[in-house]
């Protein structure tokens, strides 16, 4: 059994209140617009008719307890639907922005990283976290980057496992996206293995290796801005997602690109539960 909620936020002058089996569902009205501190309920059809100014989002899971494809392509479906409420550049192919955040595909990113296969095999995936990067478009400045998180991933208690070039396709985004589009790369980390009986009876899983992941991924924005002694360089290295649970696939282009764009995301053997 599949549960499929999409939500649709109208306006940051209006809130809207949606519950299974309430509101809209039954004819009701939740959305409303603030009017001092008292909420307007006459403002419903001129906020419904004219506000434009807000994101969509949608969520799709599964409920059985292993991934699907089914949920991948219902979602990115989901996100084709909601292309009405992104912006489109002066190109007619940019966009401003779309993505999706899902379930990590760790076997699918293992069937073309031997490292993080290896380390499946030793530690299963309960104990590797995923980072999912954009880095400088030169070289030698991706190499710093790359140096700089490695830096941090030792500091913070967790060793490198494996590199990965995410598999993208440039060619389907509009020219100012390409312009700017910069390096997309993943790393997997897992918590440093030093031979202490502390570290082999107490193991990083669950939210206490969710935690470490978050230090670590506020750890890399002050290292870089350090390497490069500038905080207007700051975005030049930016971690898209830290989990061990999730993964975020986001860029600058229609909804109905990411798909073509992130490789990953047409791939048959791409199976999530959300």
């Amino acid at each position: 059994m599949l549960l499929f909620v999409l939500l649709l936020f109208i306006s940051n002058e209006c809130s809207f209140g949606w519950q299974l089996g309430t509101g809209f569902l039954k004819g009701k009205r939740h959305l409303v617009k603030r009017n001092g501190a008292r909420y307007d309920l006459s403002e419903v059809e001129r906020c419904l008719a004219t506000e434009r100014d807000a994101c969509g989002t949608g969520f799709v899971a599964e409920t059985k307890s292993e991934g699907t494809r089914r949920v991948m392509e219902l979602a990115l479906r989901a996100c084709e639907c909601v292309e009405h409420r992104g912006a489109c550049g002066a190109d007619g192919r940019s966009g401003d922005g779309a993505g999706i955040l899902t379930e990590i595909p760790f076997l699918l990113y293992a069937a073309d990283t031997p490292g993080l296969a290896r380390a499946l095999e030793t530690r299963g995936k309960d104990h590797l976290g995923c980072l999912m990067l954009f880095l400088p478009p030169e070289e030698s400045r991706a190499t710093i980057a790359r140096k700089v998180i490695e830096e941090c991933a030792e500091g913070a208690g967790f060793q490198v496992v494996a590199w990965r070039q995410t598999p993208v396709n440039p060619e389907v985004l509009g020219p100012t996206a390409k312009e700017s589009m910069p390096k997309i790369e993943q790393v997997f980390v897992m918590r440093a293995d030093i031979g202490s009986v502390a570290q082999k009876d107490k193991p990083w899983r669950g939210r206490v290796l969710e935690r470490a992941l978050y230090l670590l991924r506020r750890s890399i924005r002050g290292a870089w801005i350090r390497a490069v002694g500038s905080i207007k360089n700051e975005d030049d290295c930016y971690v898209a997602s830290c989990s061990s649970k999730s993964v975020v696939y986001k860029a600058m282009c229609q909804s109905k690109t990411l798909r073509q764009f992130y490789q990953d995301l047409d791939d048959t053997r791409f199976q999530a539960r959300f």
